[in-house]
């Protein structure tokens, strides 16, 4: 029996499996991460019937797609999986080759495959949101052959104070620009973003506020990593931007979700629909930010590095409260850790104010449940809750509710701002509350609040009425 018919055989199933964790560990592989490979390799191995030699890049495709689809799944768990069938088949089953192969070679390397017309659909950008692209290839090889660049990146915008959140962004940017060039052997350049930003719009049909981000990213890699000055390229193919009213939740709606939230969760999402933080100024709440006496939330480095103020419900007081009480008692216990080094805090802040991630003050309200080891001092920190983890409690809570709506984190936030135009407060105000650097951006919400649809009443009514 050959190994990958072990795979469907109870007898040569612990075998196969340990055979190929064996090989990714021997390859390098951390061990917890070959572990993790094995899993989504039988995962996939129980997704169809037949012998995995037999699979094509449609099974892997269709198997991605899914997982990618679900809202069990994140993105970096879909890329995972995809980089353990690269292993699985390029490594260990060591197919020999045919047009299968070639197939599933170009699927998991994500380069166009002139062989096969299964992986030319999938890299040609057939799928609106596909993982399969000439940007999409495996990362660590760019990563290496360009190192010295990507160090140079890191520290520009940790010099110019880009928040962690855009450098993240800015750097998956890069290496998939990267890629793309190596893919289709361009030089980077003029040309090249030209070329790459019309390949966004034109195959992979991204949103335009994503090909701005893409195209934000390019010109600080050209301008500040590389020291070079992009010429015109405004001609590039631009993704269509429509225009769309932000999803708003009725009083009634937003009383119903709230209802079916319990703990932490019940009052974060208490407090972006209450005071219209956006998700992660809410999880990033410091005890500091909240100012008891004047009843008001203070939202410090919000978007575009801003401090404000905003209005603190009295619904929320006692609640807070209780979580700050609660958390001071983690905190004690905490301070009785030898290894514990306090919260995470900025790295210049802690170099100003050594004690100062000790200090009470600067606690997470909502902070994790667990310690993590700081890589830079070795000590246990403990840090915000995940932003998941209030994401799923919505969405769970709005499908509880029994609402039709397209309810998100951000969604409690357009309903701030819609209900309080409603209410007869003056949208400078609310443009206050709401951090908009510009009104224009806060004006979308008396779109919402039209009375034009609801004022007009339809000639099927007025008909059936006489």
């Amino acid at each position: 029996m050959r190994k990958d018919e072990q795979c469907q055989d109870k007898s040569g199933f612990t075998r196969f499996w340990d055979g190929f964790q064996v090989m990714l560990i021997g390859e390098g592989v951390d061990p917890k991460k070959a572990e993790w490979y094995v899993r989504w390799g039988q995962q996939f191995a129980r997704s169809s019937r037949g012998t995995l030699r037999k699979r094509t890049a449609g099974d892997i495709t269709r198997f991605l797609d899914a997982m990618a689809a679900s809202d069990n799944f994140q993105e970096w768990q879909v890329s995972q999986a995809r980089i353990a069938l690269k292993n699985l088949y390029q490594k260990y089953l060591t197919p020999q080759a045919s047009d299968a192969v070639i197939a599933l070679d170009a699927l998991l390397h994500g380069y166009n495959a002139t062989n096969s017309s299964d992986a030319v659909g999938v890299v040609a950008g057939t799928r609106r949101q596909g993982h399969f692209f000439l940007d999409q290839g495996d990362p660590a090889p760019v990563r290496e052959r360009f190192a010295e660049q990507f160090a140079r990146f890191r520290t520009t915008m940790r010099t110019l104070h880009y928040s962690i959140r855009t450098e993240q962004s800015y750097e998956q940017w890069l290496v998939r620009y990267l890629l793309f060039n190596l893919a289709s052997d361009l030089v980077p350049g003029t040309d090249a973003v030209r070329t790459y930003l019309g390949y966004l719009a034109e195959v992979k049909k991204v949103a335009a506020s994503t090909q701005a981000q893409a195209l934000n990213a390019l010109v600080f890699y050209h301008g500040r990593v590389l020291g070079e000055e992009l010429g015109d390229f405004a001609d590039f193919a631009r993704a269509r931007r429509p225009q769309r009213l932000p999803v708003v939740m009725s009083g009634t709606e937003a009383k119903a979700l709230l209802a079916r939230m319990n703990g932490m969760h019940h009052l974060m999402a208490a407090i972006m629909y209450g005071s219209g933080l956006r998700l992660m100024e809410c999880v990033r709440l410091r005890v500091q930010d909240i100012d008891f006496g004047r009843q008001q939330i203070i939202v410090r480095a919000g978007k575009g590095d801003k401090d404000r103020a905003t209005v603190m419900p009295g619904y929320i007081v006692e609640k807070l409260h209780a979580q700050l009480k609660r958390v001071k008692e983690m905190f004690d216990v905490d301070c009785t850790n030898a290894g514990f080094g306090g919260t995470t805090i900025a790295s210049a802040l802690a170099r100003k104010y050594p004690q100062a991630a000790r200090e009470w003050m600067w606690q997470y309200v909502f902070p994790s449940s667990s310690l993590v080891l700081h890589q830079e001092s070795g000590t246990l920190r403990r840090h915000h809750l995940h932003e998941t983890s209030i994401q799923k409690a919505v969405k769970l809570a709005a499908r509880k509710s029994g609402l039709t709506k397209h309810v998100t984190c951000h969604t409690l936030r357009h309903s701030f701002a819609t209900h309080l135009l409603e209410s007869g407060y003056d949208i400078r105000t609310i443009q206050e509350l709401l951090g908009h650097k510009d009104v224009s951006t806060t004006m979308i919400y008396t779109h919402v609040m039209q009375r034009g649809a609801q004022g007009v009443r339809s000639p099927l009514d007025r008909l059936l009425a006489g």
